[in-house]
């Protein structure tokens, strides 16, 4: 795990990124099929996971095509 180590007798201040969580996001991703409303993922981390479960979900939506190339997950609706 990646650490900051802070030195010195000064308030800090500001903000840090954090990167999704990709087993988080893997067990969410079917958890939205669950839903009747729309439901968007953010900062999700841009792996091979995530996208073959981004495909397996989205079979079990409409039968029309989706564009993949978005983070996006469509509702069970």
């Amino acid at each position: 795990m990646d650490s900051i180590v802070v030195k010195g007798g000064g308030a800090l201040s500001g903000q840090i990124p954090i990167a999704g969580a990709k087993n988080a996001c893997l067990t969410l991703m079917p958890a939205t099929l669950l839903s009747e409303e729309p439901l968007t993922l953010t900062n999700a981390p841009r792996l091979s996971d995530i996208r073959t479960m981004t495909e397996f979900c989205l079979l079990y939506t409409s039968p029309s095509p989706r564009d993949l190339s978005t983070s996006r997950m469509p509702s069970s609706a």
